[in-house]
């Protein structure tokens, strides 16, 4: 039995991870490849999801999103568009509004303050959620977290299931932005996570509670 690396792509056809595969000959590995093209995987690789922000662009307030002093219930799975006001006593109860989908954590602005009187001119950062690892295996239940750098990921995707499957990710374009000002942390989550939560959570809550 030969091991054989074959392409996953994106949406884009660009190269996303590889799969090993276990063939008897290299013409059935050609022919798995052959299988596995960018239009061929372009409906389970990336799921639609809310256009990224960019990340030199203030993100537009829409005027439907929850006023100011709405109660919420922080689980840690912030989802859908809204934006909320939180006082410097709620951002420590909930862990400096930890998050439980994966992400990366980007680079502050170099502009704003933290002192600022307005959260418009407050210190703005964000974080980008990776989306999840799941296989083709429709009847497992395993999600896997991918990690925060794409060698990583590509390190990840390489592997099997842990019920013997090929792996693929789910894409997701939703980021949590923070401003820090001097009236405490103004939270803006830009959509709909549009992809099952990872299983394993990798920091608890301080508390659970309604704030």
């Amino acid at each position: 039995m030969n091991s054989n690396m074959v392409p996953i792509y994106d949406s884009n056809g660009r190269i996303e991870g590889y799969c090993r595969i276990q063939q008897t000959n290299t013409t059935a590995a050609r022919n798995y490849a052959q299988r596995n093209t960018p239009a061929a995987h372009s409906n389970i690789l990336a799921l639609p999801s809310t256009p990224a922000v960019p990340s030199g662009t203030l993100p537009l307030q829409p005027t439907n999103l929850p006023s100011v002093g709405v109660a919420v219930d922080w689980d840690g799975w912030p989802d859908g568009e809204f934006s909320q006001d939180f006082s410097f006593d709620e951002v420590a109860k909930t862990g400096n509004l930890l998050i439980h989908w994966a992400h990366k954590v980007n680079g502050g602005d170099r502009y704003g303050n933290d002192h600022a009187n307005k959260w418009r001119k407050g210190k703005r950062s964000s974080r980008r959620c990776l989306g999840a690892i799941i296989c083709d295996n429709q009847d497992c239940t395993i999600v896997i977290r991918p990690k925060t750098s794409p060698q990583s990921i590509i390190m990840q995707m390489k592997e099997s299931c842990l019920c013997g499957s090929y792996l693929i990710r789910q894409t997701c374009n939703v980021v949590a932005y923070t401003w820090r000002w001097s009236g405490g942390v103004h939270f803006y989550n830009t959509g709909i996570h549009k992809h099952r939560r990872p299983g394993r959570i990798l920091h608890a809550l301080p508390v659970r509670a309604t704030l």
